[in-house]
């Protein structure tokens, strides 16, 4: 909606600001401004700071004059990707000064609706609820009571969801849970009950799996994992039974952290069910519970396990899979439940990839598995504009066998691969970088190799002319050709044992003939990204916090000014961060630095860039507040 923050950036546009000088800019700037993305004034202003001192009043004045609207604005708004009133607004704020009350007034004058929003909702993209609530806000003011009560009702849902659910996305008890938490409040109780009785599975996939995309897998009728390249792999879901509520389970995520008592680092196993419910059990080899612990996070509340059984049955759905059956009593907050998880060996094969599609790349990032198959599949047939796999943080495979067939989904297709600078691949990651039909791999980025293993072997140990080796040498020979194929296979798993991993040297990755190098043809960006209607809105590929580097997602809450963590986005990078990488400032000496603040020097919105400083202000969930924002 307009009043939101998608709207409120528009203030960004008429506080433009200068990029920060810098200490000496190249030479080249002088004639060639656009090369040093700068414009004309900006590299004066620049000069005259350069010679006259960053705290002189002429540095300043010059900064002031750089700062100004190009003339052509007047004639041509939209040259400068701005309204007229806007450019009458900032003509303001340049004579009246920023901080002055004319200056603002022009700011609210230059964002209210154009008139034809009242006659023509949908020109404006808003409904007309939205338009009328913007019009209250725009009286009232956004800070206002009636502000407030107008963009809960422009929220609700359409009447026609009642009687049509589908005609609005929607099930009848999802549509039903949004009339509870519309009447009693998104935070009340009654809102938390409704939206868990909505997750619930219908009664109809008992007698009807197939309507859930579920199957009921009869014995003696149970499907392979893999069919061909022309279908997509076969997935069973696992499910989650607690507190008389049966849940579906389609991602597992596999990491590290420190034991809360020793300090020393344990494998953690994390089912994710949906941003309020998560199941975290300990692991030794990062990919089978070992029972040491199983812990329910439910609503900010966790429930730990107790008298845990882990028992092993066949899957009744995959041909040959297991599934493993955890259950126990898990107590929190004075209360105890029982709870039963079947973790499917789809989970555990399943990796956890992501990918997200910008124009003609699909970035990819995670383990590998049954899902990146599925991922791709899915992107071939329904993304036919993608051209490139662009794999940034890929540690590896966890089913060796299926990505191999994804590789060859890949090379059919006809797909490029691509490693940028910042990329960290390694094992399965080179495995599917191999199948693009023209590989490149910029400067910087890091390919690493070495032997599998498992079961007590080592890829390594056995003879050349072992049958094991056959399915692999099979493999690199289709994608690199023979005998360089061959080869390269021999060579990965000598590198390095199972357990460690070879970076090769840019002469390695020559010498194997794996890709052409590059400076850097795709501009990969450590800039935020928003967009209302992305999930989450807004995308983080660098955050530093410490001396650790994550990637992150935020969503925007209730269309205000808050947005919200999405915990299930924070995974933790290796790469250097760069000027537009954003940083949290938990604690600081530095008058300049404000405490618990998240600052993002780049969010792209559009084609416009911005700086935003957000403050940490609720803990559970972590929620940040915009404070100040501008032009980048």
């Amino acid at each position: 909606m307009r009043f939101s923050l998608t709207a409120l950036t528009a203030l960004g546009i008429l506080m433009g600001s200068m990029p920060s000088v810098a200490e000496e800019l190249p030479a080249k700037c002088d004639t060639d401004p656009a090369s040093c993305e700068m414009t004309a004034e900006q590299v004066k202003a620049n000069r005259v700071c350069e010679d006259q001192g960053h705290e002189s009043e002429a540095c300043k004045q010059a900064i002031m004059e750089a700062k100004k609207l190009p003339a052509k604005c007047d004639t041509d708004p939209a040259s400068c990707e701005m309204t007229a009133e806007e450019v009458k607004a900032n003509r303001v704020c340049e004579e009246k000064g920023r901080d002055s009350e004319a200056c603002e007034q022009a700011i609210m004058e230059a964002n209210k609706l154009p008139a034809k929003c009242d006659t023509d909702p949908a020109s404006c993209e808003m409904t007309a609820e939205e338009v009328k609530a913007n019009r209250v806000c725009e009286e009232k003011g956004l800070e206002s009571e009636a502000c407030e009560q107008a963009i809960k009702e422009a929220n609700k849902l359409p009447a026609k969801c009642d009687s049509d659910p589908a005609s609005c996305e929607m099930t009848a008890e999802e549509v039903k849970a949004n009339r509870v938490c519309e009447d009693q409040g998104l935070e009340s109780e009654a809102c938390e009950q409704a939206i868990k009785e909505a997750k619930k599975l219908p009664a109809k996939c008992d007698s009807d799996p197939a309507s859930c995309e579920m199957t009921a897998g009869e014995p003696g009728e149970l499907l392979p994992e893999f069919v061909s390249l022309n279908h997509k792999a076969n997935f069973e879901k696992g499910q989650f039974e607690w507190k008389n509520n049966s849940f579906l389970i389609e991602k597992l995520v596999s990491y590290q952290e420190s034991d809360e008592k020793t300090g020393e680092p344990i494998f953690v196993l994390e089912f994710i069910v949906d941003n309020e419910l998560s199941i975290k059990m300990g692991t030794e080899d990062g990919t089978i519970p070992d029972g040491s612990f199983a812990i329910i996070k439910d609503s900010g509340i966790s429930y730990v396990g107790e008298q845990l059984s882990i028992k092993e049955a066949s899957s009744q759905v995959i041909k040959d899979y297991i599934v493993l059956v955890v259950s126990g009593i898990f107590g929190g907050n004075d209360e105890s439940f029982p709870a039963t998880i079947r973790i499917t060996q789809s989970l555990i094969n399943g990796g956890s990839s992501e990918i997200q599609i910008e124009g003609d790349k699909a970035y990819l990032n995670g383990d590998l598995g049954v899902r990146t198959y599925n991922q791709i599949f899915t992107l071939i047939t329904e993304h036919p504009e993608v051209n490139t796999i662009v794999e940034v943080n890929v540690s590896g495979s966890v089913h060796d066998d299926i990505n191999m067939q994804t590789g060859r989904l890949i090379r059919q297709a006809g797909l490029n691969t691509y490693v940028p600078g910042n990329g960290d691949i390694a094992s399965g990651g080179v495995d599917l970088f191999c199948a693009g039909v023209n590989r490149t791999i910029e400067k910087g980025a890091k390919l690493g190799v070495h032997s599998w293993g498992g079961g007590g072997i080592q890829a390594a140990d056995l003879p050349e002319d072992s049958p094991l080796h056959e399915a692999q040498i099979a493999y690199f020979s289709e994608m690199l050709g023979s005998p360089l194929g061959k080869d390269f296979y021999f060579y990965t798993i000598n590198a390095a044992p199972a357990a460690e991993v070879h970076y090769m040297s840019p002469e390695e990755i020559t010498r194997w003939q794996l890709g052409t190098w590059s400076e850097n043809i795709l501009g990969i960006s450590q800039c935020a990204t928003y967009n209302v209607d992305a999930s989450p809105q807004i995308d983080v590929p660098c955050v530093m916090v410490g001396n650790d580097v994550f990637k992150a997602g935020l969503n925007q809450v209730n269309k205000s000014i808050r947005f919200e963590f999405v915990p299930t986005s924070l995974v933790k990078i290796q790469t250097d961060p760069s000027q537009d990488c954003g940083i949290f400032i938990e604690m600081s000496d530095s008058p300049e630095l404000e405490e618990n603040h998240l600052i993002f020097p780049c969010i792209k919105m559009g084609e416009t860039s911005f700086w935003f400083n957000l403050k940490w202000v609720n803990d559970s969930p972590i929620q940040f507040e915009l404070l100040k924002f501008g032009i980048k």
